[in-house]
């Protein structure tokens, strides 16, 4: 399972994480799965977070468990 991360701009540690399997980005709109990696189609994972960014913010993969 990957773990995700928020990060400030100019921050080297995340504000928040998350864990899942996979995640996407739409018009600043995150969301993350688990489970069911069809990234293009969610119909069988199940939603893990929703996170809406504000400028300045971004997510990435941070890691693995």
């Amino acid at each position: 399972m990957a773990k995700f991360g928020r990060f400030e701009f100019g921050e080297d540690k995340p504000s928040e994480t998350y864990e899942g399997d996979g995640m996407t980005l739409e018009k600043g709109c995150v969301k993350i799965m688990r489970g069911g990696l069809e990234l293009i189609d969610f119909q069988t994972g199940q939603l893990v977070a929703v996170i809406y960014l504000d400028k300045g913010q971004s997510m990435r993969e941070i890691g693995t468990d």
